[in-house]
């Protein structure tokens, strides 16, 4: 299915920040963190059901490469989470990833 790769990028940054969200929240030392936090999930979930209902060219050099930043993102997330010492950075390349997400999606058709 064409776009699949790129839909499940941007499904597999929702999942994880769905299913983190309460570890990173606890980790987070202020209310100006936590609400980039929830502002983040908030836009990511709002992304992934949008981009649900898009066709992406994973084809097109673009998409392909935003693709596979966010994926890198997400690999980056993963491995910081199990030994979560500076949310701060954490948080840097969780909006990062949300703006690639966002990015993707503009470019679904």
């Amino acid at each position: 299915m064409e776009g699949a790769s790129t839909l499940n990028t941007v499904k597999d940054l929702y999942f994880f920040l769905d299913q983190n969200f309460e570890d990173l929240f606890s980790e987070c030392t202020d209310d100006d963190q936590r609400q980039q936090l929830r502002h983040d999930y908030v836009i990511v979930r709002d992304g992934f059901y949008q981009a649900r209902n898009l066709v992406f060219d994973d084809n097109d050099p673009v998409v392909s490469s935003l693709s596979k930043r966010l994926a890198d993102s997400q690999q980056e997330m993963q491995g910081m989470l199990k030994n979560l010492k500076n949310i701060v950075k954490m948080l840097d390349l969780v909006t990062d990833a949300v703006n690639l997400s966002s990015r993707l999606i503009v470019l679904g058709v």
